[in-house]
């Protein structure tokens, strides 16, 4: 995590800063190497959320794209807690890195209602291949995860290098595929838009 309780204020990570996990109030350790992004680590193997995942440095930075009184924010409905990735105003951010099943996505959209979901291109969203139709674009899925075709909930590649489709090129570095449409068969296909990660950080914030 990015967050912890220092003097009973939210703080980022840094050398020899004595800190405790917001949800459960266990001691943290951070973690401030010359690699990995400066982050928190529970000192005894305590993860505390059930919906916890390991995070790699593409949740970190997605997560730094915000400030830091929207990140980690912990939810809590019906006597339950969860730290969500992001809230900011109503809206909830929540940043995949790997496949998840059907019954967990719709656990996670019930329980946080207003939520969108960012898919990392490099890993479960991997295979997708993209052709311009004016100003969208279609796409075609090799090796969907099936378990996102039923959510009602809005979805977003996060795409992070250059793709080549056929006679068309297409740069899509720092872009995101907003999904408008998913058809369920394999291969499966749909369209949607490209945006940039400033418009989208724009979108979720609110601003214009």
């Amino acid at each position: 995590m990015l967050i912890g309780i220092v003097n009973n204020k939210r703080e980022s990570a840094e050398p020899g800063i004595k800190a405790t996990c917001p949800l459960c109030g266990k001691e943290l350790i951070p973690k401030c190497g010359s690699i990995k992004i400066w982050h928190f680590a529970h000192k005894i193997d305590n993860q505390c959320d059930n919906w916890y995942e390991p995070e790699s440095d593409w949740h970190f930075y997605w997560k730094n794209e915000f400030p830091v009184e929207n990140q980690e924010v912990i939810i809590i409905k019906d006597g339950k807690k969860h730290i969500a990735d992001i809230k900011i105003n109503n809206q909830i951010i929540e940043f995949q890195n790997s496949s998840i099943s059907p019954e967990q996505i719709n656990e996670r959209e019930k329980f946080y209602g207003n939520v969108v979901w960012v898919l990392n291109g490099g890993t479960i969203a991997s295979g997708i291949f993209l052709k311009p139709k004016g100003d969208y674009v279609t796409f075609r899925w090799k090796h969907p995860p099936k378990s996102w075709w039923n959510t009602d909930k809005d979805i977003y590649v996060d795409l992070e290098s250059e793709k080549y489709i056929g006679q068309y090129s297409i740069c899509i570095k720092g872009k995101l595929l907003w999904i408008r449409k998913i058809y369920d068969n394999i291969p499966c296909g749909g369209w949607g838009y490209l945006i940039t990660k400033e418009e989208f950080i724009k979108r979720m914030s609110g601003s214009k």
